[in-house]
């Protein structure tokens, strides 16, 4: 082989040693995010699961029967307990994420009644807002 087709040759398999070393570095980034959206699904489902205990728990105080108070102050304890957890996990997402998040979204994932159709309705507003402002005060 020539000298150019050996330089050719050397700069691929270093642009694709760069491109490997890349990959492997972006990959490992998914999986942590991965691991921790999950957490915070499973610790959001031991709050929903935590509410309605305490609110069957205070239903039946409702109706007249007898009241256990030390289970529901556990189970407020535990609420207390997974919702700091779960803005922990919220900061280590927010963390690791290099762009910005659209607030109307930030606000649907934290509230799991919300709809899908909502929140885009509220992302659109706000960005017609956001559009509406630019063109009112023109760039200098």
């Amino acid at each position: 082989m020539d000298k150019k087709t050996e330089d050719l040759i050397a700069g691929l398999i270093a642009k694709a040693s760069v491109a490997a070393e890349y990959t492997v570095k972006k990959t490992g980034e998914v999986v942590n995010a991965t691991k921790l959206s999950y957490k915070l699904l499973e610790t959001n489902n031991a709050i929903a699961a935590c509410e309605n205990a305490i609110g069957k728990l205070v239903y039946a105080a409702h109706k007249g029967m007898p009241a256990d108070e030390e289970a529901i102050a556990v189970n407020l304890a535990r609420l207390d307990e997974l919702h700091a957890a779960a803005e922990t996990l919220r900061e280590k997402t927010a963390a690791g994420k290099k762009y910005k998040v659209c607030p109307a979204w930030a606000e649907f994932a934290r509230r799991p009644t919300a709809s899908v159709p909502d929140a885009a309705q509220k992302c659109r507003r706000l960005y017609e807002n956001i559009a509406r402002k630019k063109r009112r005060y023109p760039p200098v």
